[in-house]
């Protein structure tokens, strides 16, 4: 994001208006600050590292390789003259090439992945995240549509189980009300026909007392003078049948006591099942009496009417009076048994229409209990639609969400902490690349003098150990090393074949002298409490003019990182925010600029930065500004 601002040197004096007319009077005389500013060019951009050393004379260098490997190729013979930087010999590297281009191309990528984000979203890339939020957005209003829908259902569903069960309710109370109505007009009924029933037992035990008091007439059992007119001819001709009416109605008569006591011992409006039990008392006595009955007409058959006490109309009359009693005994016999009749007849059919209210309750309660769980069914089924289609849309807001969060994100300008991963990026390739290399270098004998080869003590095929001599090379004419001790906190940038810049305190720091890392000692050595590694560097030219001596001080600068034709800038013309962005100040005009955010590649000497995205070549950067004097 680029900000711009304009500088204004001046003074407000007062607040308000009066400040405002105050800024107005002095504006005239406000001068400018000044501003050191410098223009951003394309150029090398190297980083070295830097170390004194003693020149020595050398005759000759047995030369070995850093690493262990198979030996792929020869390229010299004992006789052969090489100059400095020949290849003498190679391992098998297949895997080292490719990875050195591996790490090259990944170099590359992470530039381009750095330029990429610094230069912010495309075009396209916009428009597919804001048909991405169009879409979501759609997708969320058919969700929410399918929500409102299912809330409707939820209501129509509870609306029509609700009516459902208010009718099996309403049926239901009907068909109770009914059950009660029958429940009380059976009780009535059956209460009337009880007392019917009463009513005709207290006939019935009124009648057998009458009757067996006829009989006695004729028996003489309780009322012994009843028969003393006709007792010497009563049962002459069959005297059996008076013995059994005279124990027939012995029995009666304790039959007639037992009913009496029972009838007489309850009321019309007693409990039916107690009046029930009275009439089986009262059928047994009417029963007993009949038979006595029965017994005394045949006694009175079996009796003669000669004797002038007890004439023929006399024995008529009883006989007649008999006959009425049975008459009589049998009619209450009929009453009881079709009151008994009606009784069952009428406990039957209630007892059926009970039945079949109750039946009918019963079915409207598990009607009632069958909708009522049929609604909890429909309404569980009903909610958790409306829970799914409720998920749905929060699910779609949470996309919504997301896609114009995404949105958001492709507009954004990029912020600093993606281009500082990024630009890690580019600095871990580099790394990769310089290790790479670096590795790719120690399986290469590259001769680091002019000479001839003396000695080759390998053959293609085989397998020289670390530091073991491969090739001898004798040096032709004077010929010189300078080794120099690397901090360890700067080995790691250094590797074999790496150029140096050296320059010589015997002949000023305008000469300069090309040489070349020739060899670095694995082995550390402390010097005063710090770790230092040898690295020996070997002259390039050594056909020079100057008249080198051993012994003579120099100063080596080893390139160990070097990049073309970059932008570059100075280190102090970069700024930092708070959130650790990287910008620099870049004029606008004669007191104006803008901030620019830029990404920076690699820091070499000088104090200048590699500018790999946020600037032009051309534009002008502010490295200080100082106020108006």
């Amino acid at each position: 994001m680029t900000r711009t601002k304009k500088i204004w040197i001046g003074g407000l004096i007062g607040l308000g208006v009066a400040g405002l007319i105050g800024y107005g009077f002095f504006a005239g005389n406000t001068k400018k600050p000044e501003i050191v500013s410098t223009q951003i060019q394309r150029e090398t951009l190297k980083r070295t590292v830097e170390a004194t050393g003693e020149l020595e004379s050398i005759d000759k260098i047995d030369l070995s390789f850093e690493t262990v490997g198979t030996l792929a190729d020869v390229f010299v013979k004992v006789g052969d003259e090489v100059k400095m930087g020949d290849l003498l010999a190679d391992l098998e590297s297949n895997e080292l090439g490719a990875g050195v281009e591996q790490a090259r191309q990944a170099v590359q990528v992470a530039r381009a992945n750095l330029q990429q984000k610094a230069a912010g979203a495309t075009l396209e890339a916009v428009s597919v995240a804001e048909s991405a939020v169009r879409a979501s957005e759609a997708s969320l209003h058919a969700a929410e549509i399918d929500l409102e829908n299912t809330q409707e259902d939820l209501v129509q569903t509870q609306d029509v189980t609700d009516a459902q069960i208010k009718e099996a309710e309403v049926a239901l109370a009907s068909a109770s009300t009914s059950l009660e109505n029958i429940l009380l007009k059976n009780t009535e009924l059956l209460s009337e026909a009880s007392e019917d029933l009463y009513s005709v037992l207290v006939s019935g035990v009124i009648s057998v007392r009458s009757a067996l008091s006829d009989a006695d007439e004729v028996l003489g059992i309780d009322n012994s003078l009843a028969n003393d007119d006709f007792e010497d001819v009563l049962s002459v001709l069959d005297s059996s049948a008076l013995i059994h009416a005279d124990t027939a109605y012995e029995e009666a008569s304790r039959s007639m006591d037992t009913a009496e006591t029972s009838v007489y011992g309850l009321e019309a409006t007693s409990d039916p099942s107690a009046i029930e039990t009275s009439a089986g008392l009262v059928q047994t006595v009417l029963d007993d009496v009949a038979v006595t009955l029965l017994y005394t007409r045949e006694a009175l058959d079996a009796t003669t009417s000669d004797s002038a006490t007890f004439t023929a109309a006399e024995l008529s009359a009883l006989k007649a009076k008999i006959d009425t009693a049975r008459e009589d005994i049998q009619k209450q016999n009929d009453k009881l048994l079709t009151q008994e009749q009606t009784i069952a007849s009428l406990e039957i059919s209630t007892n059926t229409d009970e039945d079949t209210a109750k039946n009918k309750v019963t079915e409207l309660t598990q009607s009632v209990s069958s909708v009522k769980t049929e609604q909890a069914s429909k309404m569980a089924k009903a909610e958790a639609v409306v829970s799914a289609a409720t998920a749905a849309v929060e699910v779609g807001k949470a996309d919504v969400e997301q896609k114009q969060m995404k949105l958001a994100e492709v507009q954004a300008s990029p912020r600093s902490v993606d281009l500082a991963a990024l630009q890690a990026a580019v600095e871990e390739s580099r790394s990769a690349l310089a290790i790479a290399e670096a590795r790719m270098s120690k399986a290469r004998l590259v001769s680091p003098l002019t000479g001839k080869v003396t000695d080759v003590a390998f053959d293609v095929g085989e397998q020289p150990g670390v530091r073991q001599t491969v090739v001898t090379i004798q040096t032709a004419q004077n010929q010189f090393k300078l080794v120099v001790d690397v901090p360890e906190s700067d080995i790691t940038k250094v590797s074999l074949n790496d150029k140096v810049d050296l320059t010589f305190d015997a002949f000023g720091d305008d000469v300069h002298v090309a040489g070349i890392v020739g060899l670095i000692d694995p082995a550390e050595k402390t010097v005063e409490g710090v770790v230092y590694y040898e690295v020996t560097v070997y002259l390039v030219d050594p056909n020079t003019s100057l008249n080198l001596k051993s012994g003579m001080t120099l100063d080596a600068a080893i390139v160990t990182a070097q990049v073309d034709n970059v932008l570059t800038i100075p280190q102090r013309a970069v700024l930092e925010r708070v959130d650790g962005t990287k910008y620099v100040r870049v004029l606008t005009g004669e007191t104006t600029y803008d901030e620019r955010t830029v990404t920076l590649g690699l820091h070499g000497d000088e104090g200048k930065v590699e500018v790999v995205s946020g600037l032009n070549e051309g534009d002008k950067a502010i490295l200080t500004i100082r106020p108006a004097k």
